[in-house]
This record gives C-alpha cells, sequence and structure tokens, in this order.
C-alpha cells in the first residue's frame, strides 16, 4: 500500500542515520533515526546451529535449508 505513496527511499549511512523520503507528488521529507546497536550475544549463533546447518547443505539446496529452518 505504501508503495502507492512513496517514489524513493534514501538512507544515509551514519549516527544516527539520514532517511530521505520522496513521495509520488514530488514532495519530499527527511527524518534521522538513531542507529540501532545490537548487543554482540544477540549476533552470536551457537556453533551447534552452524553445524547443522552446514550438515543440511551438503545433501539439499540453500532454498530448501531456509524452508526448514523457517518452519
Amino acid at each position: 500500500m505504501l508503495g502507492l505513496l512513496i517514489e524513493d527511499v534514501t538512507l544515509v549511512d551514519g549516527d544516527p542515520v539520514a532517511v530521505h523520503v520522496r513521495f509520488r507528488g514530488g514532495k519530499t521529507t527527511s527524518l534521522s533515526v538513531p542507529r540501532r546497536r545490537l548487543p554482540p550475544q544477540v549476533l552470536k549463533v551457537a556453533p551447534e546451529v552452524i553445524q547443522a546447518v552446514d550438515r543440511l547443505l551438503e545433501s539439499h539446496p540453500e532454498g530448501e535449508v531456509l524452508v526448514r529452518l523457517n518452519a
């Protein structure tokens, strides 16, 4: 639905992130969004999970592994 209103969005990397929105009628607006910092433990994947994915990839295509992981 938003695709009917928004022409494009540009993100400028920084802290904060600059967000520039151009609407279909030509109007523009800019926002500043604080960069979300995740604690390191959130980004860490358990070694057992990586090993399980590696085993699945040996005998299944990537798409099928994704379906299994998201089930």
